[in-house]
């Protein structure tokens, strides 16, 4: 994922559509990066706010990534999570929808955040 990308919101957020303003990464092309965003698109019934950096991880990317053990997965459509802040403490939503690629539980995320993403959503 690259700066002004435009991603897919896999969570019950309210976004709809993110677009990506920084990444904190050297490697852009591989699950499990964190980014800032802002809104492109979303429910106004929801509390987000039209100009305000959010942090995100990315689920599924269309870009094509290589494992370790010789697979290659592509995605359909690029997804993100949403967080409250930078430190990604928070997610913002309480469901996630959809696959995840495996990178991200390699990514040292902490255990609270980890269990929410598993109990809901599939690794592939």
């Amino acid at each position: 994922m690259f700066k002004n990308s435009i991603l897919e919101c896999a969570d019950n957020s309210g976004a709809v559509f993110i677009k990506i303003t920084q990444v904190y990464a050297r490697r852009t092309n591989s699950l499990g990066v964190r980014t800032s965003v802002v809104m492109r698109q979303f429910d106004r019934s929801k509390k987000l706010q039209k100009k305000k950096k959010y942090a995100c991880l990315i689920l599924t990317a269309k870009q094509l990534i290589r494992r370790s053990n010789g697979l290659c997965v592509k995605f359909s459509q690029n997804r993100g999570v949403l967080f409250s802040d930078r430190d990604f403490d928070k997610l913002l939503g309480t469901r996630i929808f959809g696959p995840a690629g495996r990178e991200i539980q390699r990514k040292g995320l902490e255990m609270s955040i980890l269990n929410k993403l598993s109990s809901n959503c599939m690794f592939i």
